[in-house]
């Protein structure tokens, strides 16, 4: 037994003997359908969900996260399916931020800016943005065997065996991580302790089990290589992998200078895969119409808080670093170069509000007001600007 499985066995997992069915529930599915179907009349103006999410949202009829989570059973289809539809009620309503800007002149501007969600329109850009950046650091691993038949750039793809958690799902995406972190472990020590430069998503297969697609960079360590029947780079110690990650199936592609953008792409895709097209029907804003794999990946990982992607500090330079690692510090000058003092502009934040509560156009993605807007006073504050303490009235609730 390999030690992956001898920690699935400390924790007194057993292969059962029962095979329970484990398939994500088409949100289609006549029964699972009707079930939620009979109870969306005279719910709320402000949801399309129905009475069964009342405890899922707030006296305005928004989702909040922290009301759902725990409150389901993934395991169970019913569950699995509201999962999905609170998730698509939560994406789909644009909320953003307000500020209020006054100069040293006394003139005061409102800008609205659109907020970031997971899934939306500026997630997908901002994520799109980061991790392209990326593959010009990867690239430089794959150069280093280019005249020998060795690689320092793997691709690996793993899943997780059902029976090897008894058809928990839950349990398989909340350890997900950890048995990474620990297949990563492993891969060290049996490679002298080289370092391991990481660049990984996490997936959902169509029956809403977890998956992962990773670019591994070894410091100071090659595999040896051969081409299989398909030409592509195989290793010829995969087997060190198979007993690193004892969870179910693995497969392992070694890259070289001619693959390894190509396979960078791909961890990206599968990271920004549906949402970085902002337009036609796969748009957040038609979220009913994704594909069936795209929303249990994304509302499992909404559910459980997840991110959705991994990056080794060391694999981010030059710009990405700024953008991804540090702080940037902006300075205002006046036309001869002069420094503003930062007292001279000041910017207060108003409050959040509510798209629909707007003149705000879903492709707005920020809009200035020389004068108040009408629905200034909507504007509310999340709990966090009062140190937890938060308002009674708030929406943030």
């Amino acid at each position: 037994m390999n030690p992956s499985c001898d920690l699935l066995a400390s924790q007194g997992f057993k292969s059962p003997s029962v095979h329970f069915n484990y398939d994500w529930p088409n949100p289609n599915q006549p029964e699972l359908k009707s079930s939620l179907s009979q109870q969306t009349s005279s719910f709320s103006s402000h949801s399309r969900l129905g009475p069964w999410a009342s405890g899922f949202v707030n006296d305005y009829g928004e989702v909040r996260l922290k009301r759902v989570r725990g409150e389901l059973d993934l395991n169970e289809p019913l569950d699995r399916d509201k999962c999905i539809r609170l998730y698509e009620e939560w994406v789909s309503d644009d909320n953003y931020m307000v500020l209020k800007k006054m100069d040293q002149r006394g003139v005061v501007e409102y800008r609205a800016c659109k907020a970031r969600k997971r899934g939306n329109d500026i997630d997908a850009y901002r994520i799109g943005r980061h991790l392209r950046a990326i593959k010009e650091s990867i690239l430089e691993y794959s150069e280093r065997g280019r005249r020998l038949r060795s690689t320092s750039v793997v691709y690996v793809t793993g899943t997780i065996d059902p029976r090897l958690v008894e058809y928990d799902l839950e349990y398989a995406w909340q350890y997900l991580g950890y048995w990474f972190n620990m297949f990563l472990a492993i891969l060290r020590k049996r490679c002298s302790g080289a370092e391991i430069r990481v660049f990984r998503s996490w997936e959902a297969h169509e029956s809403g089990w977890p998956h992962f697609h990773a670019i591994l960079c070894f410091e100071g360590f090659s595999w040896s290589i051969f081409q299989d029947r398909q030409s592509r780079w195989r290793l010829a110690d995969k087997q060190v992998f198979e007993d690193a990650w004892g969870f179910g199936w693995i497969d392992v592609l070694g890259l070289t200078p001619g693959t390894t953008e190509k396979h960078a792409e791909k961890v990206v895709w599968y990271i920004t895969k549906y949402v970085v097209k902002s337009g036609g029907d796969t748009g957040y804003e038609h979220v009913d119409s994704w594909p069936v794999k795209k929303l249990p990946t994304e509302s499992i990982l909404w559910y459980f808080g997840k991110r959705s992607f991994s990056v080794s500090r060391s694999l981010i330079e030059s710009a990405c670093a700024h953008d991804l690692n540090k702080r940037i510090s902006t300075i205002q000058t006046d036309l001869e170069g002069n420094v503003i003092p930062e007292s001279q502009i000041v910017w207060e934040f108003v409050g959040m509000v509510r798209r629909k509560d707007t003149d705000l156009d879903r492709n707005d993605w920020v809009k200035s007001y020389s004068n108040p807007p009408d629905w200034l006073d909507l504007c509310w504050k999340p709990r966090s600007c009062f140190l937890g303490l938060g308002w009674t009235n708030t929406w943030g609730t």
